[in-house]
């Protein structure tokens, strides 16, 4: 991934490479510190995120502000080696994959001759994201095979039939009674 060293690199910039800025814009968006605006369709910080633990953030703030906070955790690069890959949220997640990984600036290859520290979290990332994809084949072809949703389906037809079958009987018995 990174060592501690690359991420107080990366901190002390002041203004960085568009690359840098981009890495650290994607891993934002992943790890939930920023949103989209969709009224501009602009990345902006996500109301509660980052800082102290329930002080909002402004919406407006720049990302790069995000960042810089993000990085100053001294536990950074433990808590991606440690990230729970499954409790990344499906809109952050759409959003990476819209805004990201088409861009060609995003390669690895391409961060690396700016930054060591960005290529590596950019690998992570797509590591994240293939796992995210993966896991979402695996569950399609599980509900597929073992034919849970097709199963479940067919069980609701059974049970509307009944029902309504019981309902028709229970209409025919109260024109009798009248």
């Amino acid at each position: 991934l990174c060592k501690k060293s690359d991420i107080t690199e990366l901190r002390s910039m002041k203004k960085p490479p568009a690359a840098v800025k981009l890495t650290l814009d994607a891993l934002c968006v992943l790890l939930g510190v920023v949103t989209v605006d969709q009224r501009t369709g602009r990345l902006v910080t996500a109301a509660g995120a980052g800082g102290d633990v329930g002080e909002p953030r402004a919406k407006s703030e720049d990302t790069w502000d995000a960042a810089k906070r993000l990085l100053a955790d001294g536990c950074l690069v433990d808590k991606l080696l440690h990230f729970d890959k499954d409790s990344i949220k499906p809109d952050a997640m759409a959003l990476f994959r819209e805004r990201f990984l088409p861009d060609p600036a995003f390669a690895p290859a391409k961060i690396a001759s700016v930054s060591a520290a960005c290529k590596g979290l950019v690998q992570w990332m797509r590591g994240i994201e293939l796992y995210s994809r993966e896991v979402a084949a695996r569950e399609r072809v599980e509900l597929t095979t073992h034919g849970w949703g097709r199963r479940a389906l067919e069980d609701a037809r059974a049970a509307l039939a009944e029902a309504s079958v019981l309902l028709k009987a229970g209409a025919g018995d109260e024109r009798r009674s009248a």
